[in-house]
């Protein structure tokens, strides 16, 4: 009986480990690459934590479905390498590596779920140290002890704490506010806490993308609550939520107008031609960057459309061409330009199923916890396509996979198993609150 309890507990908490320390990891390898050793310690990080994960693995669905995206990975490498568009190199090979990984994560956790190796809110949790590392490393910035997003700009401010990038930084926070948000036992007062420091993060990184993410928040879950309120005819508690409501507005507004200001400027000294590549910072400028480069080389358009174009191979004809420019960002043209059609299809079928099976959720359970979900993954999407950073980020994956992994398992067999059991978690939270209140 012992060495049962002890055969589940450890590999709970390796897993629940790797999950906290995930932006640690980050954080010494942005460390490293200011002090100009680019040590790929999060690509390290990243794969022995996967082999890792390999060994918890329960189901042989899911180790079909590791092999299958191995294999039409190492497929398509294979025929870049004959048809000259790759080549055997350490960062090729890496780059492989990242996408088998990015690509597996999501059906890693719904293993791990499904079988019990580890609870929802135990990943939930997890992720939320995680999160608590990253916003004390943005909050701090402004006193000196991290580094800025944007220098020498008068138009644009932002912090990134210890870390290289902002942009993985807001979509892991928005992220992260889903999964908060879906919890069932974290208290009512800590989600608080943990909103307004999220918050105060994404506006101290300086995104709109972050400002946007967290205004769809506050709007969503805000209609959601008065709908509940409404139905349950709770009119002074609706009364005081709407004061609250106009005040957070009116203080919004007058913390934004800077940065609306700002933002104008900015518009108007970077010569922006239009909105679209204004609100994508120059995205889409990337992109046609890209088909004009492909073009000029007069690839075979039809293997290319199976296979891309290489990594290395696109990214040093670019930068050769462009110097601003050192990867694709917009996952879905990375994927593209990258491996081809085949991966372009394995996510637009992934995140496809997200949708489907959040927005389903939704209507049969009709609670906040999967309106959290909802809205947490149609951002993260929303985010991969527009703006990048998700699928081929070792910090941000963690969490997207964490999220659709929580997704996928609502309609199983295991989930409606232990559906009572969170239900009766939620009611002992809610009682919690409630003596708390008191």
């Amino acid at each position: 009986m012992i060495e049962n309890i002890k055969a589940k507990i450890i590999p709970k908490k390796i897993i629940c480990f790797i999950i906290m320390i995930n932006p640690v990891v980050e954080i010494i390898y942005s460390i490293l690459y200011r002090l100009n050793f680019n040590l790929p310690i999060n690509q390290f990080f990243r794969i022995v934590g996967f082999l890792i994960f390999l060994a918890f693995i329960k189901k042989k669905k899911t180790r079909k479905i590791l092999v299958l995206v191995g294999g039409i990975y190492g497929l398509i490498w294979i025929l870049q390498i004959v048809a000259g568009l790759s080549i055997v190199s350490f960062r090729e090979c890496v780059f492989i590596v990242k996408i088998i990984y990015t690509t597996s994560l999501i059906f890693v956790f719904q293993d791990f779920i499904e079988c019990n190796t580890v609870e929802t809110e135990s990943l939930i949790k997890a992720t939320m140290v995680s999160i608590v590392i990253i916003i004390v490393s943005v909050c701090v910035s402004p006193l000196g002890l991290g580094y800025e997003a944007w220098k020498d700009n008068d138009y644009r401010t932002g912090y990134v704490g210890l870390f290289l990038f902002s942009n993985y930084l807001t979509v892991v926070l928005l992220i992260a506010a889903g999964l908060m948000f879906s919890s069932k036992v974290i208290e009512y007062k800590k989600k608080a806490v943990f909103t307004c420091f999220i918050f105060m993060a994404l506006i101290l990184l300086g995104n709109k993308a972050g400002l946007v993410g967290a205004l769809i928040y506050t709007v969503g879950l805000g209609l959601w609550q008065v709908c509940m309120i409404l139905k349950g005819k709770k009119k002074k508690l609706l009364v005081m939520i709407m004061l609250i409501t106009v005040l957070v507005i009116f203080a919004g507004i007058i913390f934004m107008r800077k940065y609306v200001e700002n933002q104008i400027q900015l518009y108007k000294a970077y010569k922006y031609t239009n909105i679209w590549s204004f609100l994508l910072s120059n995205r889409d400028l990337q992109i046609s960057y890209i088909k004009k480069y492909v073009t000029e080389m007069h690839y075979n358009k039809y293997l290319s459309l199976f296979v891309g174009y290489g990594y290395t191979n696109i990214n040093t004809a670019m930068k050769s061409k462009w110097t601003w420019m050192n990867f694709i960002e917009m996952d879905f043209y990375a994927l593209r330009y990258y491996l081809g059609c085949i991966p372009v299809l394995i996510w637009t079928y992934i995140d496809t199923k997200l949708v489907y099976t959040s927005i389903k959720r939704v209507y049969k359970m009709r609670d906040i916890h999967s309106f959290s979900l909802c809205i947490g993954i149609l951002i993260a999407i929303f985010h991969s396509l527009f703006t990048g950073h998700v699928i081929f980020e070792s910090l941000t994956i963690m969490y997207f996979a964490i999220l659709g992994a929580i997704i996928l398992c609502s309609n199983t067999k295991q989930a409606h198993s232990n559906l009572l059991e969170d239900r009766t978690l939620e009611r002992g939270a809610n009682e919690n609150n409630n003596a708390n209140a008191l």
